[in-house]
């Protein structure tokens, strides 16, 4: 039996509340059963936007970035899109339940709103999830900066910004493990 309530409580923003707590919020969540191979798809658009978490099985996570598709896995208790939900840059991906079936829960944007109407105290948890996104892009954009300012030439300079794109693109599609 699928328990989308214990692998809700472990994710860190809701890893504070109580059950009966985490038993309110569980239902604004879709949850989902895969089979093998079986894909579902999010668009790119405010309505179409989802955090996905893994409840059971693995997911193979496709997102369609500005630099590229990214890829990515999912495992029981990770999850993907909370960040893009939060600050409003949806993206397309898909998720591919590989390796047998799979079962996921999502959360579209008035589930997460309801969310931090009723339990306000995952507002914190997830402005740090926000703040550290932020932060590791912050970082990047001023390596770029640094890079530019050393006068590198043409090659260098590609060289260099081709290995912070290979560092981006080893993040994944920002999957954040319990």
């Amino acid at each position: 039996m699928v328990d989308v309530e214990a692998v809700l409580a472990q994710l860190s923003m809701f890893d504070r509340l109580r059950a009966d707590e985490i038993g309110r919020l569980a239902p604004r969540f879709h949850v989902e059963t895969l089979s093998d191979g079986q894909t579902v798809t999010f668009d790119g658009t405010p309505e179409g936007a989802r955090m996905i978490v893994a409840i059971e099985g693995q997911l193979a996570i496709a997102v369609d970035s500005p630099s590229g598709k990214l890829q990515s896995e999912l495992e029981p208790g990770d999850r993907h899109g909370d960040v893009a939900l939060l600050a409003g840059t949806h993206v397309p991906v898909s998720a591919r339940a590989v390796g047998g079936a799979a079962v996921i829960a999502t959360l579209d944007r008035a589930g997460l709103d309801a969310i931090l109407d009723e339990t306000p105290a995952v507002a914190l948890p997830m402005a740090r999830e926000l703040a550290s996104e932020l932060r590791s892009r912050q970082d990047v954009a001023r390596q770029l900066m640094e890079l530019h300012a050393e006068g590198l030439s043409g090659d260098e300079l590609k060289s260099a910004v081709a290995e912070r794109r290979r560092a981006l693109s080893r993040r994944g599609a920002r999957v954040v493990r319990t």
